[in-house]
């Protein structure tokens, strides 16, 4: 606390604000405080980032807050702009057995078959479209309610262009989560970027 309440800041960076100190009975939590020190310029730009963690965790609630924008994507074949949505990702074209193996989860059939599905035309395309609709794509408000300086982003791995956030790879951690609560919220905040509510558990 005393770090951060040393001196005045024009532009403060709160990166992972969720794993700052809370309120205690003395004082306020540490974001408060880091704010605080911005109070005296005119213009002053405060920007927080962080994984969600729960619900009520700061950063879910700043995006509340804010003008929530998401980033939407043409879908290749009917160029409808669409948001990455993981519901949307399949492993399967029919029906689920066909990635299983002796009725469970072959996780290279998972890797391998592991597609998306547009949620406006019902066509599927594979990762190989990805750097393209990413560069097509365009952030879009949510919020018409948000005060018009304060931004909100929000961004899954599903975008991310990297081997492992390929969306069979994707597929592959989700379903190995399921092994424990601890692993299937870890999948809902660091790779969804969402908060745990406990119904995420499915």
């Amino acid at each position: 606390a005393s770090q951060i309440s040393s001196r005045p800041c024009g532009c403060v960076l709160m990166d992972e604000c969720d794993k700052f100190g809370l309120r205690n009975d003395r004082e306020a939590g540490a974001l408060k405080n880091a704010e605080e020190r911005t109070k005296s310029f005119t213009f002053p730009k405060r920007v927080k980032t962080s994984t969600p963690t729960i619900q009520y965790g700061e950063i879910w609630l700043e995006f509340l807050k804010g003008d929530q924008r998401y980033y939407w994507v043409p879908c290749p074949h009917c160029q409808t702009m669409i948001r990455l949505l993981w519901k949307q990702v399949r492993w399967w074209d029919k029906e689920p057995e066909e990635a299983k193996t002796g009725g469970d989860w072959d996780m290279e059939k998972v890797r391998r078959n592991t597609h998306y599905v547009c949620q406006e035309c019902e066509q599927k395309f594979t990762d190989v479209y990805k750097p393209g609709i990413l560069l097509a794509g365009e952030w879009r408000a949510n919020n018409p309610m948000a005060e018009k300086t304060r931004r909100s982003y929000h961004l899954s791995a599903l975008y991310a262009p990297w081997k492992q956030t390929r969306w069979g790879n994707l597929a592959v951690r989700w379903l190995q989560s399921k092994a424990t609560l601890d692993g299937r919220q870890n999948f809902v905040n660091s790779t969804l970027a969402e908060p745990w509510d406990g119904e995420n558990a499915y």
